[in-house]
């Protein structure tokens, strides 16, 4: 098996989402400023995730891999009235036409392999991991603290602000006919972020949201991420062609702000889809995948969301060092 191995990867999705809103969340308004509030938040984002890859085996079964994912997050906002017509002009603290890009958070990650044979005819591969996630990506302050004080917020987070632990299993079976392939991997962070005070700006009035302390924006702890994939594909008598049908669970926990669930956090999702890979060269793979979405739902209050696809390609080199 090479002991080298870099990856470029990407996913490319287009959401649309968008939540009621409560009195509670209208924007600040100066004494004698009638400007009109909206009734609904409407959100288009095209969220664009690049990872950069590389793998180094010292032997045949024990490599480290590093791994560190770059974000793009375009958004378009619009603000609807109980009509649903589009307010023109609407200022908000809560969303806005912006892009934004950055690194996440830096993977180091220890990886054992193994595979081997049952018969001629049916050979089998197992691989598991332990890593750690290395703080490299933004975190914002808590924006319901900070949304509740009617102040510009973001909920956009590129990292977790603290180390998590990461695990990974794969394995696959090959037979004459084809093959059938499995994983599962989880980021369960643990470490909560230091406290950190906001003073407000002045004029400004609290609107009671549960039991958080209103001058408190730390103390976060990034949600648990979840995925398992089942896979089976075949080359369907083709030179240097992979086609496999997927099935893609995805659970991402609430975040917790001061040992408390963040409102604006949490996502199920259920996809199915195609992945085909074309053996380029000896040493070149590449890969295309479409996903659509057989099941979502956010935890966020009175949020819809929809993804029409899920797109994803990826270029793999493998090598001896």
């Amino acid at each position: 098996m090479p002991d080298l191995m870099l990856g470029l990867s990407s996913t490319v999705s287009f959401v649309q989402t968008g939540h009621a809103v409560t009195d509670m969340q209208w924007e600040f308004r100066e004494e004698g400023d009638e400007r009109e509030q909206a009734s609904r938040h409407e959100l288009e984002l095209k969220l664009i995730n690049i990872n950069l890859a590389g793998t180094y085996y010292f032997n045949d079964w024990i490599g480290l891999s590093l791994r560190l994912p770059v974000r793009i997050v375009h958004s378009e906002a619009g603000f609807l009235r109980e009509d649903n017509s589009e307010i023109e002009d609407f200022e908000s603290g809560h969303h806005r036409d912006e892009t934004l890009f950055g690194p996440g958070d830096l993977e180091v990650t220890a990886i054992t392999r193994h595979s081997g044979q049952f018969t001629p005819s049916l050979a089998w591969f197992v691989s598991g991991s332990l890593g750690l996630t290395l703080p490299t990506g933004k975190v914002e302050d808590n924006p319901e603290v900070v949304g509740m004080w009617k102040t510009a917020h973001q909920h956009m987070f590129f990292g977790r602000g603290m180390p998590a632990p990461t695990l990974a299993l794969n394995g696959s079976l090959r037979m004459d006919w084809g093959f059938v392939e499995g994983s599962f991997s989880a980021t369960i962070p643990f470490l909560e972020t230091a406290s950190k005070e906001y003073i407000p700006p002045e004029g400004r009035e609290w609107h009671e949201m549960g039991a958080w302390d209103m001058y408190e924006v730390g103390e976060y702890i990034a949600p648990h991420i979840f995925t398992g994939v089942f896979g089976v594909g075949s080359n369907f008598g083709t030179e240097g062609w992979t086609f496999t049908g997927q099935l893609q669970a995805y659970h991402q926990s609430e975040a917790q702000w001061q040992g408390f669930p963040g409102v604006n956090s949490g996502r199920t999702e259920l996809l199915a889809g195609v992945r085909t890979s074309l053996v380029i060269s000896d040493a070149l793979i590449a890969e295309l995948s479409v996903k659509i979405p057989v099941y979502l739902k956010m935890g966020t209050f009175g949020a819809e969301i929809e993804m029409p696809v899920l797109l994803g390609f990826g270029f793999y080199f493998t090598g001896d060092a």
